[in-house]
């Protein structure tokens, strides 16, 4: 498997080499190297193919548009050299605002010397659309240090990615589109920054392969003369899943690098073998949620389901044992977590209909026993009122002739114990539901009458 790998990745770098060096003239070599701005050490193993990569979430990034596939915060390191003498490094941070939008802000430093270095601050907005669109745009203050002289300015860059297949991604992006002009205080000097586009595509197997290309068009506006074309091209393996390695090139400068993958962090390593020597890229980037690649979300979207599938069935097989109780905190979960739907408010209505009937037949019961409880209270068959009356309870708790019952049934037990004083605080409950009650009537004057023969004795 690994021999396979690796013989598959210096094939395809090969074939990237020759199509190079037959497209990259030397006089387009000798222009703006806008391939050394990329700020990504991914992006730098790939040889700067990186407009249509997944996972690219700087606002620095070649394409804006990529960071907002994903939902998952970073905070991200990076340093590298753009030349033997500058130093190049940033920190960015990217936060998922919605499952479909995400921003980041990233502050940027290059550092010569004392008197020629820069600090740039750069924020970024993008949405992911429709699940295979995505569309951004960055904006950036440009503070810049040229031989002690500093000049500020705008910057603003936009792109889009879209995949047509599921193993396709396709991506354009401009930066500097507001065409900035960096002007450096008093000395009246400037600098006028060109307008850059990029066209990727790249082609992927997310747990095995990413083959990237880009076209880089420089100088679109012709500050610095005439418009320029450059390719990259870049290779991402995975012989395992926590790592990547990568290889590029773009023109005759080759690129390479690896990265190490985990849920927690990731670091990334490249190195760009310049005819002044090697230049050495590194990033740290820390996690802070789990990570949502496609499979992981295809994943989730199919749990959803069959917990919502399972969720219906037992709301359903509960309905049909009858435990209409649970069937219908079921149904109240199902809602609250699913919304409304149409077979579950079907479940809902059958409830509902059978407490309904219930009810009705209930109520028909529930008569019968009052008749049988009064019946046994006149016949003096306290126990087996009270038994009945338990019964009743069950079936209307709430019922106004159960709560009248009830009192009734406990004031003669109370009078029969001699507890005269509770006995009479039960019938004053009792006619408070029933003021017209003959029964409460007859045992009021019978426990008044107790009381008299109580005094007289």
């Amino acid at each position: 498997m690994i021999k396979r790998t690796a013989l598959s990745f210096i094939i395809i770098l090969s074939a990237c080499l020759v199509y190079s060096n037959f497209l990259c003239p030397q006089e387009v070599r000798a222009g703006v190297d806008v391939l050394e701005f990329n700020p990504n050490a991914r992006i730098k193993g790939l040889g700067g193919a990186g407009a249509a990569i997944n996972g690219i979430t700087t606002p620095l990034a070649v394409n804006p548009a990529s960071m907002g596939i994903g939902n998952q915060p970073k905070l991200s390191f990076f340093y590298g050299g753009l030349s033997t003498s500058t130093h190049f490094g940033y920190v960015e941070y990217d936060y998922p605002v919605t499952s479909w939008a995400a921003l980041g802000a990233a502050s940027r430093v290059k550092y010569l010397n004392e008197n020629n270095f820069s600090r740039d601050l750069f924020f970024g907005l993008s949405f992911d659309l429709f699940k295979s669109l995505s569309v951004g745009s960055s904006a950036g203050l440009i503070s810049e240090t040229l031989y002690g002289n500093t000049g500020e300015a705008f910057t603003a860059s936009a792109g889009m990615q879209i995949a047509p297949f599921k193993w396709m991604n396709l991506s354009a992006g401009a930066k500097n589109i507001n065409s900035p002009v960096i002007k450096y205080g008093s000395t009246g000097s400037s600098v006028a920054l060109t307008l850059d586009g990029r066209v990727g595509i790249s082609i992927f197997s997310a747990d095995f392969f990413n083959i990237a290309a880009d076209f880089h068009i420089l100088d679109i506006n012709k500050k610095e003369g005439s418009m320029k074309i450059k390719e990259s091209y870049g290779v991402e393996i995975y012989p395992f899943s926590s790592l990547a390695i990568r290889g590029g090139i773009a023109c005759d400068t080759w690129h390479s690098g690896f990265g190490i993958i985990s849920r927690d962090m990731d670091i990334d390593y490249a190195y760009v073998d310049r005819k002044e020597g090697f230049k050495h890229y590194i990033q740290y980037t820390r996690k802070f949620a789990s990570p949502t690649t496609v499979r992981e979300k295809e994943l989730a979207a199919k749990e959803k389901i069959l917990k919502k599938e399972q969720l219906y069935v037992r709301a359903q097989a509960e309905y049909n044992k009858e435990k209409i109780a649970l069937a219908n905190q079921l149904v109240q979960k199902y809602m609250e977590e699913y919304g409304k739907d149409k077979r579950i408010l079907e479940i809902r209505d059958d409830i509902r209909e059978w407490i309904n009937k219930k009810r009705e037949k209930n109520m028909g019961r529930v008569g019968e026993l009052k008749n049988e409880i009064l019946k046994d209270y006149y016949q003096g068959q306290i126990k087996e009122a009270r038994r009945k009356l338990s019964n009743m309870k069950l079936l209307a708790p709430n019922y106004e002739e159960t709560k009248y019952l009830s009192h009734l049934i406990t004031a003669q037990m109370l009078l029969e114990e001699g507890k005269y004083q509770q006995s009479e605080d039960e019938l004053v409950e009792a006619l408070k539901i029933n003021p017209d009650s003959v029964e409460v009537i007859d045992l009021h004057k019978r426990l008044q009458e107790v009381l008299k023969l109580n005094e007289e004795e």
